[in-house]
């Protein structure tokens, strides 16, 4: 028995010699080294939606080196590696493969699209990468999804946080309420999303029209609304849209209350056409740059050392720098035993966790990478060029349920 005993230790350990001891001390973890964190980074720079992405890549890069010139994480320093995916499918795998296979990171935040995101998750977990989205489509969220995590609340939240106000606070008799979106993902989640939480107020949209990323001109769209006597329209689009919107608003001199959501809540719309802004309200999920809040002062003047002559951001910058914070204190948390599924869990252990005010308190669970349900409102203030918020952080006053989108 003894002698079968020490065979067995003596083939063990000869394996563990074999295998150059990496079941004994732990085999290499993909992005880590003991000096480095390698990060990806996978957005739109080329493509068409690039303008709304741009402040993305210059607030992850700013917080990174931020967080490179207090010394790292746990000693290792971060490196980013950036692909551009050009708002399509096909080059959001193209970067996929070359940020995971050839340079090996251990996480990617990205990438841009709704429907990029939705294509990628299998291959996320099938190489067991940890994800953040920029997107909040209920795709990541509505089912656990161990590798995938998005910052910010879903659409079907943000969208109901819109009508929660139209019909509750403006106080507005009979009003006729219309959707404008792009005809992909990232519009159709939102349409659903709209049609379910209006009839829980008993109201059927009166128009919904297409407004497709880069569209330049919006006039079919608004000749559609006006002649569906629009009273309230609710945009989910983007910053070049949301521009060519309130254009046609003065071109036709038609003025509904327009809530432009997510990147179609810009600074940028109510400079370009000020005297449409005492119709336009914002609706997002991130702080704007000039709040008064202790994250965004810090924010200010860190990236205010690094580019002394930057220009005012959009609040997508804001939200980059949440995408890292809280990226970051993950990685804190995993300590030196870092790999994949440490980080992961230490993501996990979030609870309630505050960024000074750039995005609502984070929670993610071992069930639910949710992180929370809140949004903002604002209103324009066209003298200044500003949003000016509207109370609080604010999730939706009534229980959803999905609609039809015919």
């Amino acid at each position: 028995m003894r002698r079968t005993i020490v065979l067995i230790a003596g083939f063990l350990l000869l394996f563990l010699i074999l295998s150059g001891g990496n079941l004994l001390y732990g085999s290499e973890v993909r992005g880590v080294t003991k000096d480095t964190i390698k990060m990806g980074v996978m957005l739109d720079v080329t493509g068409p939606a690039a303008a709304d992405m741009a402040p993305i890549l210059s607030g992850i890069r700013n917080c990174y080196r931020y967080v490179n010139d207090k010394g790292g994480v746990n000693g290792r320093m971060i490196k980013l590696l950036v692909e551009d995916d050009r708002y399509s499918i096909p080059m959001s795998l193209a970067g996929f493969k070359k940020l995971v296979f050839k340079d090996k990171v251990l996480h990617i935040a990205g990438p841009t699209s709704s429907h990029g995101t939705s294509a990628l998750l299998p291959l996320f977990k099938k190489e067991k990468l940890p994800m953040m989205a920029y997107t909040a489509s209920d795709e990541i969220t509505k089912s656990y999804k161990r590798y995938a995590f998005t910052l910010s609340s879903d659409y079907e939240d943000q969208t109901a946080v819109t009508i929660d106000y139209i019909m509750k606070e403006m106080k507005s008799k009979d009003p006729r309420i219309a959707l404008v979106c792009p005809d992909n993902t990232y519009g159709k989640t939102f349409l659903t999303a709209a049609m379910g939480y209006l009839q829980l107020y008993g109201v059927k949209p009166v128009d919904k029209e297409v407004l497709n990323v880069g569209a330049i001109d919006a006039s079919t769209q608004m000749l559609g609304l006006k002649r569906a006597k629009a009273t309230h329209v609710i945009h989910h689009g983007y910053v070049g849209t949301q521009i060519a919107f309130m254009r046609a608003m003065k071109q036709y001199r038609f003025t509904p209350y327009v809530f432009g959501q997510c990147g179609a809540c810009t600074e940028v719309a109510i400079e370009g056409v000020p005297d449409m802004s005492p119709y336009y309200f914002g609706n997002a999920a991130s702080s704007a740059w000039y709040e008064d809040k202790p994250g965004l002062a810090r924010v200010r003047e860190i990236t205010l050392k690094y580019q002394p002559g930057i220009e005012r951001p959009s609040r997508f910058y804001t939200l980059a720098w949440a995408i890292v914070v809280v990226v970051t204190e993950g990685l804190k948390r995993a300590g030196k035993d870092l790999s994949n599924e440490t980080l992961i869990d230490a993501l996990e252990s979030l609870k309630d966790f505050d960024t000074g005010g750039l995005i609502a308190p984070v929670t993610y669970t071992k069930t639910s990478h949710k992180p929370n349900k809140h949004a903002v409102l604002y209103k324009a203030d066209g003298n200044k060029g500003v949003f000016i918020r509207l109370g609080d952080w604010r999730k939706p006053l009534l229980k959803k349920k999905l609609g039809k989108t015919n």
